[in-house]
């Protein structure tokens, strides 16, 4: 109640966590809304098919997503916790579909053999029930509310959960259990339902294809920031495999490959038996990223992805340090480029090419306003109400980048409406501010 003292928040999580790590499956509701057995009766009888899946996000990169406070503490924590390697088991900024078409982001998700866990940075001003208002509390529980239909179990931490390192290091080990059982984030299966933009299905549709002619290695040329993890996710989650990726921008030569024989004192095995290896399995869609951004000039005029020929043909993989060979009759290659004039012949010749266009106007500005925009707010510590950009607004914004691919420039767009946005909220003492076309024609 409005009249009531705040109460202390810490407590109030580690009683959700510990509900929530001795259920099956925990629901939280509001007690006094009018329709609360409905609202009971509703999710106890929903499977999680009945949500409308809209979400067209995918996974962020955790290297493009800056942290807030709360999230680097929780992360040098979790560090503590399981060592330095342990952040590659974050996954970081996982989108979710909720009811009515809307989306959300979860701060973290970590997939184990034993089940999958969502983790929210839970900022006093920003989610505590009696600060923030009902409306805003019942987006919070919908959301958590979905994650455990979903199957997911919510470890949820505030500043003065974590204000005790020994402490919360012992919590988030007690939640999350022994690091033995997680699976690293560029290895996970893909489980979790998502939607594609039209150029994502049509790619899917041409993969099929291809495939029921015998051939399982495919190139997407498409331009820059068009979504070619999206695809791959899709592709891994129709084929219930795990996925791994290689990064050919940062090859220089075929030893990074294939490995280095070990007569020398600092042979180690090559990426691709790394992968395998990570995996833990050769059975597995593997992205090979940005193959005509191999480093041709370090390598002497070779191309360094020529290594690569043995892995496209399904005839088995050697690795030089590791001396045996690696069944690869279950991998599924799928190359990415920008540029296909600067791929060798003999590697042309494996592939399926599928050439994919950039997102078209609409699909852009569903970005805008659904990911890039909301993602920029979080990122900032703002709530969506606290800047509004209208629908004509959007449009003004897609047109103004139009003659770039991708999305990465909406996203500096958000950034800039945001931060003016956050500027008149403090100085002019604003609740919320909104962007009409003018508005966004005068700020980019």
């Amino acid at each position: 109640k409005d009249n009531d003292a705040v109460f202390d928040y810490s407590k109030y999580c580690e009683m959700q966590n510990g509900l929530m790590a001795s259920s099956g499956r925990l629901f939280r509701f509001y007690a006094d809304d009018e329709d609360l057995c409905a609202t009971i009766d509703s999710w106890l009888t929903m499977e999680p098919d009945d949500i409308e899946v809209s979400d067209k996000g995918g996974v962020f990169d955790k290297v493009h997503v800056d942290n807030t406070p709360l999230e680097k503490t929780f992360e040098d924590l979790f560090v503590e916790a399981y060592g330095n390697d342990a952040i590659s088991y974050l996954q970081k900024e996982y989108s979710l579909s909720l009811r009515h078409g809307r989306n959300a982001f979860v701060d973290y998700v970590v997939e184990t053999s034993t089940g999958s866990y969502a983790i929210e940075e839970n900022g006093v001003h920003y989610h505590h029930p009696q600060l923030i208002g009902l409306e805003a509390y019942k987006r919070q529980l919908e959301k958590q509310n979905t994650l455990s239909l979903m199957g997911f179990k919510t470890f949820r931490f505030s500043f003065e959960n974590l204000r005790f390192k020994d402490q919360a290091i012992d919590s988030i080990r007690t939640f999350l259990g022994p690091k033995n059982a997680f699976r690293n984030a560029h290895y996970i299966r893909a489980t979790r339902p998502f939607a594609l933009y039209t150029h994502q299905e049509n790619f899917l549709q041409e993969m099929r294809d291809a495939r029921k002619k015998g051939i399982n290695t495919t190139l997407v040329v498409e331009p820059t920031g068009t979504g070619k993890s999206q695809i791959a996710y899709a592709v891994a989650r129709i084929l219930k495999l795990p996925w791994t990726t290689l990064d050919m921008s940062s090859i220089h030569n075929s030893e990074q490959l294939t490995g280095s024989p070990r007569v020398y004192s600092n042979a180690k095995p090559g990426s691709i038996m790394e992968a395998f290896y990570a995996a833990g399995e050769s059975n597995l869609v593997f992205i090979i990223n940005e193959l005509d951004k191999a480093d041709t000039a370090a390598a002497g005029g070779g191309n360094p992805a020529d290594a690569l020929l043995t892995l496209l043909d399904n005839i088995g993989f050697t690795d030089n340090y590791m001396e045996c060979m690696i069944p690869t009759s279950g991998v599924y290659p799928i190359a990415t480029a920008n540029d296909k004039s600067r791929i060798s012949a003999p590697l042309m010749s494996r592939f399926a090419v599928i050439d994919i266009p950039d997102y078209t106007p609409e699909e852009k500005k569903t970005i805008f306003l659904k990911f890039s925009l909301p993602r920029v707010l979080k990122r900032m510590g703002m709530n969506r109400e606290e800047c509004v950009v209208t629908d004509k607004a959007a449009e003004l914004v897609v047109r103004k980048f139009k003659d770039t691919t991708g999305v990465r420039d909406l996203e500096q767009a958000a950034e800039h409406l945001a931060a003016n946005a956050l500027y008149q909220i403090e100085t002019k003492k604003l609740e919320r501010v909104v962007f009409d076309t003018e508005a966004v024609d005068r700020i980019l």
